[in-house]
């Protein structure tokens, strides 16, 4: 039997050098300046970079100042695109309390993830920098270099974890001449040696040295048990002794000028959707019922929280004398059921995305189309912009400059493709997308919607007063929803 040269004389798919040829010109060619071009461009848009704009640096060539927003005509007041300026707001109520007896103040920051509030608090620290003398120190902690939040925090761990951030930026940002006692003894053998002077004749029962403090507080619940079982029953007072004794140390030590502390990340756990509303209620909790430890003395402190403390635990504002300020999503459209393009909010996002991608070159004639779409599928939230215009560049990697509004098309359609929707998601979603309200959220379902903000999959936006929308990203999954349903209750 002859063997088919396509399988070669071996019949084990040797290919022919003509094959080989043939094959090759199929190929085709690469244009290496269209893709550096567009990978140049695609390394501009790390949705979860925050941007840092404290310093001169690159960062606040592409920072937009989305709450000072004026538009074309620069004489206009600014327009609210995302309703009171929340770092405003901190930043006001900060130089107001350290005017007094004893300056201190705390402010929950809440909204979102990809709202901004990173970049935020970079342009806080910003601001407090340029207050001048006597001036303010600005210690940044990140609560995932210290614990990996897969799991509801402890407060014995944010204890901790507030000591040793506290203790190892004032070193980064403050250097050890100012903390001379600090530097000398080290932060992490420092915090140990608190910890053990607090717990008095109880400290033999704590087992942890100093090389295993940091580790354990890292894996989570080791720490907890350990300092639980090691306190007893005067548990919060101790605690609170520990930690204020310390953060007072590096107030002191920096005198005149006063300790402001960010603490950042504190929303962004990694928990499975079915867990998120127990954590995120354990958050509530943590917050509700420690205030007096959270409230550090002689120090201004900024907390980022999960959206959830926010819109459904309001008391919580009261424990920390109604500081509590929101960033929701920046608006680009009416609340429902009209959703009227808002056009500020769409060339805000534009110029944000300007300073990044040739938007002329990439689109062409179609620019400002193309980007009202992909901003009004965005919801305001700048990640998920982030994410859409990386996946524009991504899809156009295979096409020529300018590309068309199909390739925006094919973009919306990829990323909408890969959100999910549970049933109690999508009862929630339906109802919002409707009335563009909550109405009265029974308790049953206070899982689905800390799911859904968690997600993402629904968007918050101030503008007067708060109000809600589904993600837009999700319409086509509700209309069919909406159809599936009137079919069902036609045939029924």
């Amino acid at each position: 039997m002859r063997v088919s040269s396509r399988w070669g004389a071996n019949g084990r798919g040797a290919v022919s050098a003509r094959s080989r040829e043939r094959l090759h010109w199929c190929r085709p060619m690469i244009d290496h300046d269209h893709e550096r071009l567009l990978a140049g461009w695609y390394g501009h848009l790390k949705p979860d970079r925050a941007l840092d704009v404290a310093e001169e640096n690159e960062d606040r060539a592409w920072y937009v100042d989305l709450d000072a927003w004026r538009g074309d005509d620069r004489n206009e007041s600014p327009d609210r695109l995302r309703g009171p300026a929340a770092v405003d707001n901190i930043l006001d109520a900060i130089r107001l309390a350290s005017h007094q007896a004893s300056p201190a103040s705390t402010h929950l920051f809440a909204g979102f993830r990809g709202t901004g509030k990173t970049t935020e608090l970079s342009r806080l620290t910003r601001e407090l920098q340029a207050l001048g003398a006597p001036g303010f120190s600005v210690l940044r902690v990140s609560a995932r270099d210290y614990h990996p939040l897969s799991g509801s925090i402890s407060v014995e761990e944010i204890a901790v974890l507030l000591a040793a951030g506290i203790g190892e930026a004032a070193l980064r940002t403050l250097g050890e001449n100012a903390l001379p006692g600090l530097a000398k003894a080290g932060v992490w053998e420092r915090v140990h040696e608190r910890i053990r002077q607090t717990l008095g004749d109880q400290a033999v029962t704590f087992k942890l040295g100093i090389a295993e403090l940091k580790p354990a507080l890292r894996r989570g619940n080791s720490l907890r048990d350990q300092l639980r079982a090691a306190l007893g029953p005067r548990s919060d007072g101790k605690l609170r002794e520990f930690l204020h004794d310390f953060v007072l140390e590096i107030a002191t030590a920096i005198h005149p000028r006063q300790l402001v502390v960010l603490v950042d990340d504190l929303d962004k756990y990694t928990v499975p959707t079915l867990d998120v509303a127990d954590v995120y209620q354990s958050m509530a909790d943590l917050f509700f019922h420690n205030g007096g430890l959270l409230k550090l003395p002689s120090c201004h402190t900024v907390y980022t929280i999960p959206p959830y403390l926010a819109f459904l635990n309001q008391e919580t504002a009261g424990v920390f004398d109604g500081q509590l300020h929101v960033l929701p999503s920046v608006k680009v459209q009416g609340r429902p059921p009209d959703r009227v393009l808002h056009e500020p909010g769409v060339a805000a996002l534009t110029e944000l995305i300007s300073q990044r991608v040739d938007l002329d070159r990439l689109f062409g004639s179609a620019r400002d189309g193309c980007m009202a779409r992909l901003v009004v599928a965005s919801g305001g939230n700048l990640r998920d912009l982030g994410n859409l215009m990386a996946m524009v560049i991504q899809v156009a990697l295979g096409r020529s400059l300018p590309v068309a509004e199909a390739t925006v098309d094919e973009a919306l359609n990829r990323q909408g493709a890969v959100r999910t929707l549970l049933e109690d998601d999508l009862e929630i979603l339906l109802e919002i997308s409707k009335f563009g309200h909550l109405g009265s959220l029974k308790k049953s379902r206070l899982g689905a919607f800390a799911g859904a903000m968690d997600q993402h999959l629904m968007l918050c936006c101030w503008n007067g007063d708060f109000w809600y929308d589904a993600h837009p990203l999700l319409a086509s999954k509700l209309e069919r929803a909406r159809a599936d349903a009137k079919l069902g209750a036609t045939e029924g």
